[in-house]
């Protein structure tokens, strides 16, 4: 009886960390600055690097390239970048983001002409929230972030707001 009393309360605390450790808040970011993008094709996401602003966006808005809760700012315990995971039916081909803010990984070759990643391009990308996204981090644009810490360095993003 003891060993079921045991399990039930490792199981009950194993939940409640779970819960916290997947739960999504806003975020909200500004495109721009030093924020810079990858694109895994392989695995299927992009991840964004983004610097953290000195305070909650209800504060003040974060600076160009910036990132902060709403309600204060990411501390250092807390990741610097997100993933987005790809929904179906969206991807990229290729895409570069300038002056220098973005690497290509993948099999696809640069365009002929385009050295350094100097100039703002996005090709053969498709889906709305993906597209918006990309051009946001090129243009500076202000965006919103569900997202939650995954716990492995990162925070995921379950739902994009423009």
């Amino acid at each position: 009886m003891r060993s079921l009393y045991i399990f039930a309360l490792a199981c009950f605390f194993a939940s409640c960390a779970m819960d916290r450790a997947f739960a999504d808040y806003p975020m909200q970011c500004a495109g721009g600055g030093e924020m810079t993008a990858n694109y895994y094709p392989a695995q299927g996401y992009i991840e964004v690097n983004f610097r953290k602003a000195p305070q909650g966006a209800n504060y003040a808005a974060p600076g160009a390239g910036e990132c902060a809760w709403m309600d204060r700012a990411v501390n250092d315990g807390e990741p610097f970048w997100f993933r987005y995971a790809l929904p179906g039916g969206q991807r990229i081909e290729r895409f570069m983001l300038g002056p220098g803010s973005c690497r290509v990984l993948g099999t696809q070759p640069l365009p002929a002409g385009v050295g350094g990643y100097t100039v703002g391009l996005i090709m053969d990308v498709s889906g709305n929230t993906l597209a918006a996204l990309i051009n946001a981090i090129n243009s500076g644009q202000r965006f919103t972030i569900q997202t939650g810490n995954s716990g492995q360095g990162y925070f995921t993003v379950s739902q994009i707001l423009f």
